[in-house]
């Protein structure tokens, strides 16, 4: 098999488990696996000699994504490292790699299935280090045999003639290090002192390893000096005080070597065994299982336990068990039952076997033993009326129980004398009851909540990794440590800190679990590991007394003389694992003084402390370890483990895990895996994955573990609440004891239920924080839903003054957005906030984006993208967009609310009454399902569609960008002259290519991205068939579309029904009205728009426009001069409804010549837009709009118009005349004249914008500048380039105060310094008061002292929003410190500004600095965009 070019996808799995995601799977995968083959094809597939160590490879994955469905310890058992490259693993041994990973499929599955043939895999010798195994080796044999036989180098290195491969270390040094090779793995033995070594590595140095281990050595010591092995066991890293004969020479013997290995891969020598563990094999798996069995392997998924293996889980199931069925729940749970939550419907946690539609006198054992030979929980589980013994089923059986022998209590180990000392014969006794103690399960099971739930821990079967650093002196982090590696470092003192729920209590029981079992090397030179819980310890009790109480009992008594016999001769091979250490003045005084005393005791101590105790531990500890956020992977694990049986779940939840940032946030410690899982065992229907849900579920099962506390309790959280609401509002997470009090807050009860943790390590003060940022928003949010439902007014007022100050669009997508969506619990609450929500619609000042705290982007980085499109749209003034944008949220927000707390009934009725009026855009994107939930509202009350102003659908087809033309650019710059500026200004320049390069790469990995979903043309919902209610226009814009099929031209029809009012734009959709002929032809007299764009008609399509007879508005743009749709021109007449028409053909020439006669006819046209080139036609326009008296806008752009004084004389005949646009290189000297002597006549314009040629003509814009105080409607205002406006600027600036409603001024080229500083006076004055955009384009005659002086004038544009002062580069100003000092306090002066553009003004480090600073300071600090960096074809020259 080449194993470059595996397939790791099943394009038919995917698509059945991510169905909701509408990929094209087939196009994904094949993209993804291509990637895979170049990622293969890049790493090398040799042997990783250093990867061979299973620790090194579980260090590996401290870089790994922690979002994983498979956990570090899964993979690296299974010989996997991580490579670096995208998160591929790779085996140490065959050079396998994995670029993907499953939820159902271990990576020891995958191993097999596509490397069948690693020598790992099948067990060979391959140089594999188990993780927790240890330098010092047993020896084997008699060790006298060989002593003389290599007191020389040279046979010494003979015996290296079959050194494993694998084994870096040269056989010479080995060799001169006194040791010869003894033919078993890499292990080597010395000659002189028979210390045996092996698990070599590439660095390791052979004279250190014998110091270190056998210090005593005769041969050593020879060769030498004291100094030098004091050196080399200082410089040792790890396993400090331990020799080699604390793991060869054990005091007490646990278990025989023959038991020291697995008894699971023991038993799975017999190839029948192995056979049978393929029983739940999956059918149809590429490899056979009797081909698998008899190469060595067994299946581990018919070993892998459930969580519903523990009876009281299963009873736990059946909480929500229906109370009528004839079937109790403990005969189920007897008989291996648990509750699904479906019906009555029950599954056998063992064989799956589901029962249901139970009768009575159903006897649910009799009905499982039917099928006893398929269930290995019925085969091994007899009743006792059945069979007083209990009789092995299968070989799987016998060979466990021929390995479960009792041990010999008299046996003695190696080296033991038969006359033992009284303190030996006590140490044995303590360490069985020890082992014995740890193997139980109740000691392996831990439970995070009391009696609340059933749901425990195995630890020895079932332990997540938890995250460990090592810190320094100064409290700060190190480095990341494996369990093994915390365990090789165990010596002195070891402080483990931790939150309260971090894993503390669960890492010291698996340290005792690993003790006890026998098989961890590294903790094989304890002889002696007690594991005490101080929580409930007297102050006056004996370490004894805590001993015996906790572990002995009464019947191994233990007296303190004996203990300290113990002590004294085992000293480092004691192991105390001192548990929940509260304050120094309350732990037992025996303890403190094991701790303060062990620099004498020579004592192994781990002593774990919640973090606001360490610091009263920390003055003993040698070593400090922190328990860091428990790892995401390590919540996948567990819930894979604890729910084998059912795949779905676990795959839903990690779904849940990888959409959601909050849900990883908030999985910071196991209580909430907890949490969730015990959930689960009780409300099966509630499958909700987030992190609402789990908090919810924490709280629960937290307050069912004080049952006899319940209002306690309840107002310790309304206290905690309010703590948390405050905090939020003060963007304060850290709290003092006044801020506690504050709130009625008692600390010990805070801290006790987990609601808060306390911080007390290097502070002269204690600091108290909710244990996560999220579950402050959470407790907030809870506390805001009792505020708004109370019954008592005073405190529904205390509510709505936190709901008042979410005030700005802002707000309520960024810093307040969980808050809010936790805040809505409760059917009362959810009306009051979406009523609120709402109210920011109508008020302008919502959409403000003001600077506020960023403190929730560090708990919540995923909100930043929502914030910034809304600052991007606000800067630019996109309002359609910033509505649009809102809109959706804010009804998703509010529905998703209403269905999560069944309130939709008294929220349907504030939804309506916000969705009238308003426009709703739906997009037909496969990777957009955001307005599901609107839609699905809609089909409930269709009444909503008529309360629109309008309905949007918008469909685009994803196209491959095109790349960019940038001939007319670089052609402009030429004409221009190449750019030089100075080095220190160079900055003002950017390069053409490489901004091109960008907005290409951006959008290629756009189009890469939406292309793997599978096209969806048309919106496909029942509510758009709704009969009895109308929208009252329906907009349907296609972009990039063809021909439609059949299918999605059916839907169309069903949607044109949804409007008597119907619009149609389409960009780049050639072929499309066709496709939709019968939706047309059906509906031809509810069109009322068209708009065509760079779409070509055939003679059919134009036909089936005519048809639209209710045509009232038409636009035809950008087409090529080819397609020009003569027919559709020719018979414009018959459009008798036509009141706007737009033909922007700039190609085009006469085409006024295809235009029919009776065109004119059309008393109806209110707006003409012409973009085309005209020859003789002109006259014939200028014939049409004579008769058009209700003309109101004119639009004209063109590079000649013959007629134009005809064209003035008509327009000023226009009394509702409200727009005139003329631009294009027609409008000159001529014209501007013509303009002049009819401009008088506008009295109703309220934009005038004439832009062309640069016009000289003095005495006609004189006449205009002395009119225009007549056109007192006037908003919008721009006067061509030019002479003539410079020299009548003034005069048209002293008008100004005759035009009180002006929002937009352009003047282009066309002022000087004493013009400019006269309309900076004229807004000083009150005359612009309501202007919003202000464009001083390329004004080359002012000077820099003359910018000056209009910064420092300028003032009273409150509404400024966009200020343009641009210069050609050939032109630049390099700004004097005065200028930007005069132009940063001038924009400090407009508080509605959100752009500046100010191309051509070159500014250093330092006046970047002060611009920095003056935005920091504005209002709009956030939105407000500074352009100033031209775009060049090619680099400027630099100047020294």
């Amino acid at each position: 098999m080449d194993v470059t070019k595996i397939s790791e996808l099943d394009p038919a799995h995917l698509r059945e488990t991510l169905s909701f995601l509408n990929l094209d799977f087939n196009k994904y995968v094949q993209q993804a696996e291509d990637e895979h083959v170049k990622i293969r094809e890049q790493l090398q597939k040799d042997y990783k000699y250093q990867m061979r160590s299973e620790s090194n490879r579980l260090k590996s994955f401290f870089s790994f994504d922690p979002c994983s469905t498979w956990s570090p310890q899964e993979m690296a058992s299974a010989g996997f490292y991580n490579t670096g490259v995208k998160n591929s693993i790779q085996c140490f041994c065959c050079g396998l790699i994995l670029c993907t990973q499953s939820i159902s499929v271990t990576p020891l599955a995958k191993h097999q299935k596509f490397q069948l043939d690693c020598e790992f895999l099948q067990g060979k010798d391959v140089g594999n280090i188990p993780k927790y195994e240890v330098r010092v080796q047993n020896p084997e044999g008699d060790p006298a045999e060989d002593s003389g036989k290599y007191k020389t180098q040279e046979a010494r290195l003979k015996s290296y003639k079959s050194w494993p491969f694998y084994v870096k270390m040269q056989p010479t040094l080995v060799a001169a290090a006194g040791f010869f090779f003894t033919g078993v793995k890499d292990t080597v033995q010395c000659f002189s002192c028979q210390g045996c070594l092996g698990n070599w590595e590439e660095d390791d140095d052979p004279w250190k390893e014998h110091a270190k281990w056998f210090p005593e050595c005769e041969f050593l010591q020879s060769k030498k000096s004291q100094n030098e092995i004091i050196k080399y066991i200082q410089d040792y890293s790890g396993f400090v005080g331990v020799k080699g004969n604390h793991f060869t020479t054990q005091l007490i013997q646990k278990i025989t070597q023959e038991e020291k290995d697995d008894p699971v891969c023991n038993i799975f020598e017999d190839e029948a065994v192995r056979l049978e563990s393929f029983k739940t094999w999956t059918k149809g798996t590429a490899t056979d299982a009797e081909a698998l069995a008899k190469a060595g392997f067994f299946y581990t998924g018919s070993m892998i336990s459930n969580i519903y293996e523990d009876e009281e889980i299963r009873l736990n199931s059946f909480k929500t068990w229906p109370k009528n069925t004839p079937v109790v729940p403990a005969d189920l749970v007897k008989a291996g039952f648990f509750y699904t939550g479906a019906s009555d419907a029950v599954r056998c946690f063992s064989c799956s076997l589901l029962a249901n539609n139970f009768e009575p006198g159903d006897d649910p054992w009799t009905e499982h033993m039917k099928f006893k030979s398929k269930c290995k929980y019925m085969a091994s589980t007899t009743q006792v009326e059945e069979d007083k013994i209990a009789k092995p089923t299968s070989l799987l059986t016998q060979k466990m129980n021929f390995k479960m022998k009792d041990e010999d209590p008299d046996s003695l180990p190696t080296g033991v004398a038969l006359n033992e000392p009284q303190w030996l014969e006590d140490a044995k006794n303590l360490n069985t009851e020890m082992t014995r103690l740890y193997n139980d399960i109740k000691f392996r099971k831990i439970t995070c909540f009391g009696k609340s739930t059933h749901v425990a821990i195995d630890l020895k079967t079932l332990y997540a990794d938890i995250s460990i650093v090592s810190k320094d002196t100064r409290n700060q982090p190190v480095q990341p440590l494996t369990l093994p590696e915390v365990l090789a470092n165990l010596s002195s003192i070891t402080m483990l800190e931790g939150e309260a729920g971090s894993g503390k209590t669960a890492l010291l029981r698996k340290i005792a679990i690993l003790w006890a079992s026998g098989r961890c090397s590294i903790l094989r030179r304890f002889s002696l590991v007690f594991y005490l819980s101080l929580k409930s310890t007297d102050r006056e009790q004996s370490l004894s007394d805590i001993i015996c109480n906790q572990m002995a009992g009464p019947s191994l008594p233990l007296t303190g003389l004996i203990l300290k016999d113990i002590i004294h001769q085992l000293k480092n091979q004691v192991l105390f694992l001192l548990d929940d250490l509260s304050e120094m003045d309350s732990v037992p005084s025996a303890i403190e003084e094991l701790m303060r005393k062990n620099h004498l005791n020579r004592l192994c101590l781990v002593v774990a402390v919640r973090t606001d105790r360490s610091g009263q531990v920390r003055q003993y500890a040698k070593t400090v370890l922190s328990i860091r956020d428990f790892p995401l992977y390590s919540s996948v694990y567990m819930i894979k483990k604890l729910f084998s049986h059912d795949v779905s779940l676990a795959r839903t939840f990690f779904i849940a895990l990888a959409q959601s940032k909050s849900l990883q946030a908030v999985l910071k410690t196991p209580l909430f895996m907890h949490a969730h899982c015990a959930f689960n065992v009780q409300y099966h229907n509630d499958k909700v994955v987030c992190d609402k849900a789990i908090f919810k579920a924490y709280l629960l099962y937290n307050t069912l573990k004080f049952p006899q506390e319940g209002q306690k309790i309840e107002a310790m959280l309304s206290s905690c609440g309010e703590l948390a609401l405050r905090g939020l509002f003060m963007s304060c997470f850290d709290f003092t004891n006044e801020h506690l009090a504050e709130a009625s807050i008692n600390e010990d009860d805070a801290l006790r239920l987990g609601l808060l943790s306390k911080f007390t390590t290097q502070r002269l003060r204690p600091v108290y924080r909710f244990f996560h940022p999220s579950f402050q928003e959470f407790l907030a949010g809870r506390r805001l839903d009792e505020l708004l439902k109370s019954d008592l007014q005073e405190e529904q007022e205390q509510g709505f003054h936190y709901l008042r100050q979410i005030n700005t669009f802002l707000k309520v997508v960024g810093q307040y957005h969980y808050f809010l969506t936790y805040a809505c619990l409760s059917s009362k609450t959810v009306p009051k906030i979406i009523s609120h929500l709402f109210s920011l619609m109508d008020n302008k000042e919502s959409f403000a984006c003001q600077s506020g705290s960023k403190e929730h982007l560090k708990q919540h980085p995923e909100l930043e993208l929502k914030e910034q499109i809304l600052i991007l749209y606000s800067s630019f003034r996109d309002w359609e967009s910033i509505a649009s944008l809102t809109m959706d949220l804010l009804l998703n927000f509010a529905i998703t609310a209403a269905n999560e707390t069944n309130s939709l009934v008294s929220c349907a009725p504030i939804i309506l009454q916000f969705l009238a009026g308003k426009t709703l855009t739906l997009y037909v994107q496969s990777y957009n399902n955001n307005k599901k939930c609107i839609l699905q509202f809609l089909e409930c009350h269709p009444e909503g569609l008529s309360v629109l102003r309008d309905m949007e659908i918008i469909t685009k087809r994803n196209v491959k960008p095109n790349t960019f033309d940038f001939s007319a650019m670089t052609k402009a710059f030429i004409n221009y002259g190449m750019p030089s500026v100075d080095q220190d200004y160079s900055s003002s320049f950017q390069l053409l290519e490489d901004v091109a390069n960008g907005s290409m790469k951006k959008e290629e990995e756009c189009y890469a991205f939406v292309s793997l979903f599978q096209d969806t043309k048309m919106i496909d919902r029942p509510v758009l068939s709704a009969q009895n209610h109308k929208v009252p226009v329906l907009k349907i814009k296609a972009t990039n579309e063809g021909p439609l099929s059949k299918e999605d031209c059916a839907k169309v029809l069903d949607l044109l029904s949804v409007s008597d009012c119907i619009e149609l734009q389409l960009n780049s959709s050639h072929g499309y009205v066709e496709s939709i002929k019968p939706a047309i032809e059906q509906y031809k007299n509810s069109f009322r728009k068209c708009s065509l764009h760079d779409t070509d008609l055939n003679t059919a399509e134009q036909n089936l426009l005519l048809s639209m007879s209710s045509m009232e508005s038409l636009a035809i743009n950008n087409l090529k001069e080819t397609a020009l749709p003569e027919y559709l021109l020719s018979n414009l007449d018959k459009f008798s409804c036509l009141k706007e028409l737009s033909i922007q053909l700039s190609k085009s020439s006469e085409v006024f010549q295809h235009i029919p006669d009776g065109f004119k006819n059309i008393c109806t046209m209110e707006k003409l837009v012409i973009n085309t080139n005209f020859g003789n036609d002109s006259s014939r326009l200028v014939g049409f709009i004579q008769h058009f008296n209700n003309l109101e806008v004119f639009h004209l752009q063109c590079t000649s118009f013959l007629d134009f004084e005809g064209l003035m004389i008509t327009l000023s005949s226009c009394k509702k005349i409200k727009e005139i646009r003329f631009t294009g290189s027609f409008f000159g000297d001529k014209e501007i004249s013509f303009f002049a002597s009819t401009v008088s006549h506008f009295t109703t314009l309220k934009v005038l914008v004439l832009s062309g040629e640069a016009v000289s003509n003095k005495e006609a814009l004189k006449t205009i500048a002395t009119a225009l105080g007549s056109l007192v409607h006037l908003e919008e205002l721009e006067l061509p380039k030019g002479t003539g406006t410079l020299h009548a600027a003034k005069s048209i600036i002293h008008q100004f105060p005759h035009l009180p409603h002006l929002k937009f001024l352009t003047f282009n080229n066309s002022l000087d310094d004493d013009s400019i500083l006269e309309l900076a006076k004229a807004a000083k004055d009150g005359y612009l008061q309501n202007l919003q955009n202000l464009r001083l384009e390329i004004c080359n005659d002012v000077t820099e002292s003359g910018w000056r002086n209009f910064f420092k004038t300028l003032d009273n544009l409150p509404n400024l929003a966009e200020l343009k002062v641009n210069k050609l580069y050939t032109h630049q100003i390099k700004c004097h410190a005065t200028t930007v000092t005069a132009f940063a306090q001038c924009v400090s002066k407009m508080p509605s500004l959100v752009l500046i553009c100010m191309y051509g003004w070159l500014l250093d480090d330092d006046d970047l600095e002060m611009f920095n600073n003056m935005k920091q300071q504005h209002p709009n600090s956030e939105s407000l965009l500074i352009a100033r960096q031209w775009i060049s074809p090619f680099p400027p020259t630099l100047q020294e």
